[in-house]
């Protein structure tokens, strides 16, 4: 393979080719990769520190290695970075849930899963940032088929609803309902994995290996290892036909430990210790006996021991136990009740009490630092104290309340997030992103402002191109990742193209793309990642044409003579150019002076019928060499 042409980096602000001009960064690992490969060979570091505000940190991440066809984010003044930008479906970030006391688990992104009961969907693909770096495909025991013929366990996902990590192991939950089935899967795979088969939960009634269709709640990861919950077993008519508590992956090759209990889960929670606290239906056999509501709370699951019921009015969507443990806070309607977290004590004492009453019904609510309770109230917030005592806080705009984007396609996610770790972020109606000023030095939120957050450029876009945030996601202070999309449309380009991306508030090593779809076929797209040139820039002194897209299977040589026939029949025009491979997809395009005579093999080549998405890029990839005829 031979090189054609090389810059040492590039700086996404001007995208220019020049030198480092500061020395590497040790801390930093950045491993070479050639720019055919993708984040699967790359080693992240393992414990890279986050600082409580990165973005007062103006020194850019370097290493000492750089490719040529690749984008960085050296000189984006933050706070937010580009860490993925791409065609990827239903692109979401999930924060995994851990044990108690143990550091926030590593942020993971999805995509592919079909988006709801009637959406096309794609391949479900998982990446995971560890550090500063993306680590590609960390889960091939749910991705990559057990054996051959077969596919991967969460072939075709509806969604995945959650991710809880143990010292041990990753558990996934994963919802199946379609247009035939209405049912969630429950998989646990090793940490490391190293691939093979993922154990799905089975429970009991399954008969000759099948699994019944099966709804959980409250899943959470346990202390000693091992997941957590509330199962709710269904026949195929959606008959519920047994429900209880379970704990699964204690050791990893039992069955899940139950606990058998009446009555319909509608909400559950663990405490550190273990203990839960639970919202139940029972009855409702016929008219003369309705259904009721009981507030149910335990002892540690491995304890056993008395319950405590109370009745409710009606069930809340979600308990949310306190800081220390003590209580659990729940919204019914729109009054706020604090239920203490114990079995021991008088029926006065352990039944829930009122706290507030809120101006609206709560969309949602996260707990504070200091036990008070932040909820979202359609596109505005209340802020619930532990005495009581209700605040309103002025927004500089509503937060988004949309439930899925212009498309159709379910958000994943919180439009609010980082109450818990006092770094509170939220994406707004308009698609912007306002975060939380520095509160007062005793932690408090009273007297609470926000300020407006600039979104950064998309990389691969050019002509005015701009983020939308949708969802935010923060895993501790000062590490945020926000879900953000834009529309692209390109030279000759048909219609626009819906770009998905995610924005973090570290600086990453490496900007990656979403894998491009297989020819025109969108169920590969977002399936990996990849090293990609950005969008060619003012000052680009190295732009490349990107005239033909491949698939994974079959090159592009001969469509590439084609093309430069049809372009050779001009003196100006070009007589070679370059085949390449980025991720799994091959490529063609041709080294240019300019970006302007980047934008006229584009338009050639859209008028001979051989491109239809050409991209004028800054950086020229290695490659094999085509000649025209």
């Amino acid at each position: 393979m031979k090189r054609l042409g090389r810059c040492v980096w590039f700086a996404l602000v001007g995208a220019a080719c020049v030198a480092p001009s500061r020395p590497p960064n040790p801390h930093v690992a950045h491993p070479t990769m050639s720019p055919g490969e993708t984040t699967r060979s790359v080693v992240a570091p393992s414990a890279t520190p986050v600082v409580a505000r990165p973005d007062q940190d103006g020194a850019p991440v370097e290493g000492p290695s750089r490719k040529a066809f690749a984008t960085y984010m050296d000189d984006a003044p933050g706070p937010l970075f580009v860490a993925i930008d791409g065609m990827c479906i239903h692109m979401t970030t999930i924060l995994p849930g851990g044990v108690s006391g143990a550091e926030a688990p590593a942020a993971v992104v999805v995509t592919g899963t079909e988006g709801g009961p009637w959406g096309r969907g794609g391949t479900v693909h998982f990446a995971k940032f560890v550090g500063n770096s993306l680590i590609d495909d960390p889960f091939p025991s749910l991705t990559k088929p057990a054996k051959p013929g077969q596919e991967p366990p969460v072939a075709r996902a509806t969604f995945v609803r959650g991710i809880w990590e143990t010292a041990d192991a990753t558990f996934f939950e994963v919802d199946r309902t379609g247009r035939m089935v209405s049912n969630a899967d429950l998989f646990r795979v090793p940490n490391p994995d190293h691939g093979g088969a993922a154990t799905l939960f089975m429970h009991p009634l399954g008969a000759n290996g099948m699994n019944p269709p099966l709804w959980f709640h409250g899943i959470g990861a346990m202390p000693g290892g091992g997941v957590g919950g509330a199962v709710e077993v269904r026949t195929d008519d959606d008959a519920i036909v047994a429900t209880g508590l379970f704990r699964f992956g204690v050791p990893a090759s039992s069955p899940p430990a139950k606990t058998g209990f009446s009555g319909q889960f509608r909400a559950l929670s663990w405490l550190p210790s273990g203990a839960f606290g639970a919202v139940r239906t029972v009855g409702g056999t016929s008219d003369s006996a309705p259904a009721r509501v009981e507030w149910i709370v335990g002892p540690a699951a491995s304890a056993g021991g008395p319950l405590a019921t109370f009745p409710l009015a009606e069930a809340p969507s979600e308990l949310l136990p306190t800081r220390d443990g003590s209580a659990f806070l729940f919204v019914v309607d729109r009054q706020v009740y604090r239920a203490p977290a114990t079995t021991t004590g008088d029926a006065k004492r352990l039944a829930p009490g009122p706290l507030a009453t809120l101006p609206d019904r709560a969309r949602s609510c996260q707990v504070g630092l200091k036990g008070e309770l932040w909820c979202v109230l359609g596109g505005t917030l209340a802020i619930v104290f532990p005495d009581g005592s209700v605040e309103r806080p002025a927004l500089p705009e509503a937060i988004a309340t949309a439930e899925s984007s212009a498309t159709g396609a379910p958000y994943q996610g919180k439009s609010l997030d980082g109450v818990a770790v006092g770094d509170v972020w939220y994406a707004s109606a308009s698609g912007k992103v306002f975060r939380q000023k520095p509160s007062r030095k005793d932690g408090l939120a009273t007297g609470i402002s926000f300020e407006d957050v600039p979104l950064p450029k998309p990389p691969f876009s050019r002509s005015g191109a701009h983020y939308r945030a949708v969802r935010v996601a923060v895993r501790a202070a000062g590490d945020a990742y926000i879900n953000a999309e834009h529309g692209k449309k390109g030279i000759g380009w048909g219609a626009p193209e819906r770009y998905r991306a995610v924005l973090r508030s570290v600086r990453p090593a490496e900007t990656f793309r979403c894998q491009e779809p297989d020819r025109g076929n969108n169920v590969g797209a977002g399936d990996g990642f990849m090293s990609f040139a950005p969008a060619a820039m003012p000052g680009c002194t190295h732009p490349f044409a990107l005239l033909l897209r491949g698939n994974s299977r079959k090159g592009l040589e001969s469509d590439a003579k084609g093309l430069l026939r049809a372009l050779g029949k001009t003196p100006q025009m070009p007589k070679a150019g370059i085949h390449f491979v980025a991720g799994a997809r091959n490529y063609f395009g041709i080294p240019v002076a300019s970006i302007e005579e980047g934008e006229a093999l584009a338009r050639a080549a859209v008028a001979a019928k051989f491109e239809q998405r050409p991209e004028i890029l800054c950086g020229v990839p290695e490659g094999i060499p085509v000649s025209g005829p």
